[in-house]
């Protein structure tokens, strides 16, 4: 230990003076010790002393270059009169010239006797604030003025100063903000946080800022600028973004190719195309398979399609996934001698209507075939579970029979010089008689359950009708939608959000029209017309229609000059503006006829006939996003 001498007077004047060991000389032994690296945090000490009068003499030390003393170091100060103190001495830490940390003391000599006064350069000292009769010592804050007969006496050299305590050895303010930690007697929750301090203001931003013990209370989220996932206002998944005051963002998508509408902005897909998936074969060649029609529940596709069944033909039923897998099972047989089956979805089985031939008796020698129209409850394996329900026979046109499900039952409907309605529960028992949909006008239809009405789409001879009710009122007469120059053929309509979108084959059949209506059925835009490029219109077009969110899609079978057919599809925003222009089924073989559509699990799919070589038989392509 390196040791300096000090000596005063009654003027004070202080002067080294020789080394001396001897414990009885009335002297003060000054130690001053750092937790401080040096040179690194600490480059100079500076020792001053200040007698009674307030006159100071001082010594300082560098700690850098050769011969730079080790710690601690030490100071004996000596009086020359009689006068013992009251003394101060005051120990500096410096670096770069600038003072880092300070320890003092006051208090007197002791005569014949020698003393120790130790002072503790901290790093925990290091900007902490004491009162103006206080210094930062080992335990903190401790008063200034020391009783001699407190000091310790002076026996040997002291050992040099260790300390695990973080208080000390970390800075008392090590984020700057003024405050020391909690744990250190300060009043800083996070001394790691120049942004949490007792008295600062909450702001949103993940940290007890005021250091209340609450955290970003009275914010929404936190901190600014964080982002989360989040189910937007349509349902799709995005993203918001924590703003200002605390407060979330809106939840907002950017639209991607996935069949849902991301930006919730009432269109689905929209700046991408769709495109058909390989087909596949469902109905089998050699049974001659027609007449497909395809629903959508449970997510599987359920069609039905009439096939040869013996000496008759029959429906039968397969179920398969969205690509068209059926799992190896073979379609289910389910009735013989039948025509144009149509099923709907109650939640557990199906409603099917079908018509057959119904010969019967007009005098002697005469027989006549009507056509009969049948309905039964179907399960998922194809098995009628009750009896079937022969409906009054039809007149020799196809009575084109419709079923829905209406939330608590079924509804069968069918022409026969007038449009009829018959509904049913939901084990198939009639509930009261055939309603009279419309009388005047006796023709091909296509039927829908709004919710809370009945919608039919009529043509007859060259005019388009609409109707809507209840079995207790329809529309009386049916409004009239469009009156063509040549007979229109295959009416079908959807349920859109403001009305109806509805399709036919118009000029005879070899043209495909759309329009809207709105809720009443009052036709709400242009008529428009679609013939795909290079199409021969002398060959009947076939339209179909579904309604999907954010998006309506039409496909249509067309033949061109050569004889060749193909299906066709287009797809629409809710307003009727394209989002897809008509595009041929690429990888489609050869179509035959008759394609039907179906929506549902956020995908379409198309059956229809077609033919690579021989006989026709029963595809199955789903529509996806091509991105």
């Amino acid at each position: 230990m390196r040791r300096l001498f000090l000596s005063f007077s009654f003027s004070f004047l202080f002067s080294l003076v020789g080394c001396s060991s001897t414990t009885d000389a009335t002297q003060l032994i000054v130690v001053v010790d750092t937790n401080l690296m040096a040179p690194m945090e600490l480059d100079e000490v500076t020792i001053v002393v200040t007698g009674p009068s307030a006159v100071s003499s001082s010594t300082s030390e560098a700690l850098t270059g050769p011969g730079a003393p080790p710690f601690p170091l030490s100071l004996t100060v000596l009086p020359e009169g009689e006068a013992l103190g009251p003394v101060t001495i005051a120990a500096l830490g410096s670096l770069g010239g600038m003072e880092v940390v300070r320890s003092e003391v006051t208090t007197h000599l002791t005569a014949g006797e020698s003393k120790t006064v130790r002072l503790l350069l901290l790093r925990g000292c290091i900007g902490r604030p004491c009162a103006a009769d206080q210094t930062c010592a080992e335990n903190g804050c401790t008063l200034i003025e020391q009783a001699a007969e407190d000091l310790e006496s002076f026996t040997t050299e002291p050992e040099p100063f260790s300390s695990s305590d973080p208080c000390v050895e970390t800075a008392w303010d090590q984020d700057d903000d003024g405050q020391g930690a909690v744990a250190c007697g300060g009043m800083d929750c996070d001394d790691l946080e120049g942004l949490s301090f007792a008295g600062g203001i909450e702001e949103c931003d993940g940290i007890d800022n005021d250091c209340d013990g609450d955290t970003d209370e009275d914010c929404d989220c936190a901190p600014l600028g964080v982002a989360e996932g989040c189910t937007t206002m349509c349902g799709s998944m995005g993203s918001r973004t924590c703003g200002d005051a605390g407060v979330w963002g809106s939840c907002a998508a950017t639209e991607i190719c996935n069949g849902i509408d991301d930006d919730c902005d009432g269109d689905t897909d929209e700046g991408f195309d769709y495109a058909p998936v390989a087909p596949r074969i469902i109905g089998t060649a050699g049974n001659t398979p027609s007449e497909p029609y395809m629903v959508f529940a449970e997510d599987r596709f359920h069609v039905t399609y009439i096939a040869e069944a013996g000496s008759n033909d029959g429906i039968h039923y397969l179920s398969v996934d969205r690509m068209g897998d059926s799992g190896g099972a073979a379609p289910f047989f389910v009735e013989r001698d039948a025509r144009r089956p149509r099923i709907a979805w109650s939640g557990t089985d199906f409603g099917l209507v079908w018509w057959d031939p119904d010969v019967v008796s007009c005098g002697t020698g005469c027989s006549r075939t009507d056509r009969r129209v049948n309905f039964a409850v179907m399960d998922t394996m194809g098995v009628i579970t009750g009896a079937i329900d022969r409906l009054e026979s039809a007149a020799s046109n196809p009575p084109t029979p419709r079923v829905v499900w209406n939330g608590t039952g079924f509804a069968a409907s069918w022409h026969d010089n007038a449009v009829y309605l018959q509904t049913f529960d939901a084990a198939g028992a009639r509930t009261g008689t055939p309603a009279n949909v419309e009388s005047s006008n006796d023709g091909p239809h296509d039927m829908i359950w709004t919710g809370s009405s009945y919608a039919f789409l009529i043509g007859r001879n060259k005019r388009i009708y609409f109707n809507q009710g209840t079995p207790a009122a329809f529309l009386d007469p049916s409004l009239e939608i469009h009156d063509a120059a040549n007979d229109v053929e295959v009416p079908v309509l959807v349920k859109t959000d403001s009305g109806f979108y509805v399709a036919w084959a118009g000029e005879n059949g070899r043209v495909a029209s759309t329009a809207f209506l709105n809720e009443t059925g009052e036709l709400i835009s242009p008529i428009t017309t679609h013939v795909p490029a290079g199409a021969d219109t002398r060959d009947r077009i076939r339209p179909q229609i579904a309604a999907a969110p954010g998006q309506l899609f039409l496909v249509l079978e067309a033949e061109d000059a050569m004889g060749n057919k193909d299906l066709y599809f287009a797809r629409f925003r809710g307003d009727g503006t394209e989002l897809q222009a008509l595009t041929r089924f690429t990888s489609a073989p050869s179509v035959d006829d008759e394609p039907t559509i179906a929506y549902g699990g956020g995908g379409l799919a198309v059956t229809y006939l077609g033919r690579e070589t021989g006989e026709p038989e029963l595809y199955f392509t789903s529509l996806a996003c091509a991105p």
